[in-house]
């Protein structure tokens, strides 16, 4: 969680501005969040990214690692353009924790 932000050589202003933002989004994850509004805010953006350029936003949950990844696919191909964290390195990341967890089950 963010706890404190500085910005060396920024004005006062800016400073202000973004740590009032900062306090916004910090209150939002507060709020016990709604699974199906969710979805339903996802879909809708995906609905008009969709008509604009072709591409829609897939998201899915990386369960060793409980990280969301979000896709961009291209939705005439359906192909993915981009990957978000790459799955390959959230596999590599959850390799290295089950390791770390055999030696320090090991050691004790």
């Amino acid at each position: 969680m963010i706890q404190n932000i500085s910005l060396e050589g920024g004005s006062g202003k800016l400073n202000s501005l973004l740590t009032d933002k900062i306090d916004d989004v910090k209150e939002i994850f507060k709020n016990p969040v709604d699974e199906k509004s969710v979805k339903d805010e996802i879909n809708d953006v995906n609905n008009k990214i969709k008509k604009n350029d072709g591409t829609y936003f897939e998201f899915s949950v990386h369960k060793p690692t409980n990280t969301i990844v979000v896709k961009i696919v291209d939705s005439r191909t359906n192909e993915v353009i981009d990957e978000i964290p790459p799955e390959k390195i959230l596999d590599l990341v959850a390799g290295l924790w089950k390791m770390v967890g055999l030696i320090v089950d090991k050691k004790v």
